[in-house]
């Protein structure tokens, strides 16, 4: 596994009439998700892992 991100850590926290709403709300939601993302402290409470890996070369047997 070369990294781990998490996806919507705060996203389904958020009340969609407030991103909706507020002036500025997604643009920092968004913001914060990109923030959060890569922090394993907070990969826990994300709804969704998005993990990058490599296959590696077997030798034959």
């Amino acid at each position: 596994v070369d990294a781990v991100h998490g996806v919507r850590v705060f996203a389904d926290l958020v009340p969609g009439v407030l991103v909706d709403t507020e002036p500025g709300a997604m643009e920092a939601l968004l913001q914060l998700e990109a923030a959060a993302a890569e922090l394993p402290a907070f990969h826990a409470v994300a709804t969704q892992l998005h993990v990058l890996g490599e296959a590696r070369e077997t030798s034959g047997a």
